[in-house]
């Protein structure tokens, strides 16, 4: 952003844009957190695809500074002063008022390799959560992630289950949960394998080096229910 401005817009087209995992980030380049030296920067709007975003202990500010002086950073109930503040899923992320919350996310890979599919991609891939869906993974996605704020998550009981969404199978050729990789298989060995409708005409499997499964549930790190489980 350029000095003196009054009122400056940035725009991404959507398909180049994740907006439910992508961060975006203002950042003070004066002061470089010394004492006092630097110039702030009056914020008296933020807005983020249309929606007004505030900030401060409660969420209830419109007007703020950006300044990378540190003798003026601060957090109050009435105004904040922030190196940085960090946009994500349409909130703030991060600022001198909010600490980044830790998060346990899925992680799934795609493409072409170790896959027996006609097309790696498929048709979509619904993730739910306990039971409640969450998000449907999108066609044709190469590298897909969804994450929790920890706090509302049960590790250890919770469910998270992949259902197959239509008669076009997907191969995946990784699937990590929190910060484990979860292997599948008759025997747990294996990160590739393929969600796909039952009624297809190659079937679902399970044998020692292939999987192809209509659905996918994981518990506390582990398989629980696949087409080799339960």
């Amino acid at each position: 952003m350029i000095n003196s401005f009054n009122e400056f817009e940035y725009c991404r087209r959507l398909d180049l844009v994740d907006i439910e995992n992508d961060e975006f980030q203002l950042q003070s380049t004066g002061g470089g957190g010394r004492l006092d030296k630097g110039d702030g920067v009056c914020i008296t709007s933020l807005t983020v695809n249309g929606s007004e975003m505030l900030v401060g202990k409660l969420d209830d500010q419109a007007v703020f500074w950006i300044d990378g002086t540190q003798r003026w950073i601060h957090c109050k109930d009435t105004s904040m002063s922030t190196q940085q503040i960090t946009i994500k899923n349409g909130k703030v992320h991060s600022s001198e008022c909010k600490v980044p919350v830790e998060q346990y996310c899925i992680r799934l890979k795609s493409s072409s390799e170790n896959c027996d599919a006609t097309t790696f991609y498929g048709d979509p891939i619904t993730l739910l959560h306990n039971d409640v869906e969450m998000t449907k993974i999108p066609t044709q996605f190469d590298d897909f992630k969804y994450c929790f704020d920890m706090d509302q998550v049960d590790i250890e009981n919770d469910n998270f289950k992949l259902v197959a969404g239509g008669d076009d199978g997907v191969c995946i050729n990784s699937l990590h949960v929190g910060d484990e990789q979860i292997l599948v298989g008759r025997n747990n060995d294996m990160a590739s394998f393929e969600f796909d409708k039952p009624d297809q005409w190659e079937g679902l499997v399970c044998n020692n080096d292939i999987m192809r499964t209509s659905s996918l549930t994981i518990q506390n790190g582990k398989v629980i229910e696949s087409e080799c489980k339960g």
